[in-house]
C-alpha cells in the first residue's frame, strides 16, 4: 500500500479528524476494516489504517485513493467526505489480485487466453472505475444492443488497451458486433474454439499512465441469428465504485417476470425485481469482485 508523509495545508489533521470521528460514530475497529478492504480487493494493513487515524501518514496513490473510497461506503460516510482532504496523486501503491469475478473456474483459462490472443498485456495492469451498461430490448424480448460507457484506470505501467469479453452457456453461432463510441478503436476480436467466449480489444486514443483514468463507450450489437439472449450483466475483476446495469424494453415486450442476480465471494443470489414502466435498473456503489445482472422472461416459469 502506498502511503507518504502528511501533506502541507492542514491536509493531514483534516482527513485524520474526519476518519477517527467517523470510526467513532460506526462503533467498528480497525480489524474489521482491514479484513472489509481486503475482501473488496483493496487491501490496507491495520498498521496503515492506524496511521492514517493518528495523522502520522495519509493515503496517496490510486489504490489508496481507492481504499478511501471504500472506507467512505463502510463508514456510511457521503461520497468525498474523507477523500476531500487528500491530493489527488498518480503514484498507484500495491494492488490486490484480480480474482474470476463469475464463480466460474473452468472458464480462468479461456478468458487468460483470451486476453493473450487480443494482445492486451495482464489484466491485472488495469481497472473500471466505474461501469453504466444501458441493454435495449426488442419486440420479440431478446436483447439487441448493450452500450457501455466505462471509467478505467491504469494500476500498473503504461496502459494502451484493455480486453472485453462476452461469456454464453450455448454456442454462437452468429456474432456479436462490438463498436466504438468514444474514447479510442477496436482493432481486434477473439472468438475462442468453443465459440461460448467471444471477445474484443478497446485501444485507447491515448496511452494511460499509471494512475491516469479514461471515460471510454462501446457497444455490442446482436444481429438476427445471435442466440436469444434475456440476460444482461456486468462482471468485475476488482471492486467498482459504481455499477449500474440498465434495461430498456420495447413498449409491447414487458416481460411477465424479472430478477436481479448478484453474484460474489462464488455465492449467487437471486432476487425478484417488479417493472412500473418501461425499463428498469439494478445498481451497487460499491461492487465487489463478481457479477450484477438482470434476467427476465414471458409467462410462467
Amino acid at each position: 500500500m502506498a502511503i507518504s508523509s502528511a501533506l502541507g495545508g492542514g491536509t493531514s489533521g483534516g482527513f485524520a479528524h474526519e476518519f477517527s470521528r467517523a470510526i467513532a460514530a460506526r462503533g467498528v475497529t480497525l480489524v474489521w476494516l482491514s479484513q472489509k478492504l481486503k475482501d473488496h480487493g483493496n487491501p490496507v494493513s491495520v498498521a496503515a489504517l492506524s496511521y492514517w487515524k493518528n495523522g502520522r501518514r495519509v493515503p496517496e496513490g490510486a489504490q489508496s485513493l481507492a481504499a478511501v473510497e471504500d472506507l467512505e461506503q463502510l463508514l456510511q460516510l457521503e461520497r468525498d467526505t474523507l477523500s476531500q482532504w487528500l491530493h489527488r496523486s498518480r503514484r498507484v501503491g500495491a494492488i490486490g489480485q484480480p480474482r474470476l469475478p463469475i464463480g466460474r473456474p473452468e472458464w480462468a483459462a479461456s478468458i487468460d487466453e483470451l486476453v493473450a490472443a487480443l494482445e492486451c498485456g495482464p489484466s491485472g495492469r488495469i481497472r473500471e472505475r466505474a461501469a453504466h451498461l444501458t441493454a435495449d430490448v426488442g419486440r420479440n424480448g431478446n436483447v439487441t444492443r448493450v452500450t457501455t460507457r466505462a471509467l478505467v484506470q491504469s494500476v500498473f505501467g503504461t496502459v494502451t488497451s484493455f480486453a472485453v469479453a462476452n461469456i454464453r452457456d450455448d454456442v454462437m453461432s452468429v456474432l456479436p458486433v462490438p463498436i466504438a463510441r468514444g474514447g479510442g478503436s477496436i482493432p481486434r476480436t477473439f472468438l475462442h474454439p468453443s465459440r461460448r467466449l467471444f471477445g474484443f480489444a478497446f485501444e485507447f486514443e491515448e496511452p494511460l499512465a499509471p494512475g491516469e483514468t479514461m471515460a471510454i463507450e462501446y457497444a455490442l450489437d446482436f444481429p438476427p441469428g445471435y442466440p436469444a439472449s434475456r440476460y444482461v450483466g456486468h462482471a468485475t475483476r476488482r471492486q467498482q465504485r459504481d455499477c449500474v446495469v440498465w434495461v430498456r424494453f420495447a413498449p409491447d415486450a414487458i416481460p411477465d417476470w424479472i430478477e436481479e442476480v448478484e453474484i460474489a465471494d462464488e455465492v449467487e443470489n437471486v432476487i425478484s425485481r417488479f417493472m412500473k414502466g418501461t425499463s428498469i435498473h439494478a445498481d451497487r456503489s460499491p461492487l465487489a469482485p463478481g457479477l450484477l445482472g438482470l434476467q427476465w422472461g414471458y409467462a410462467d416459469r
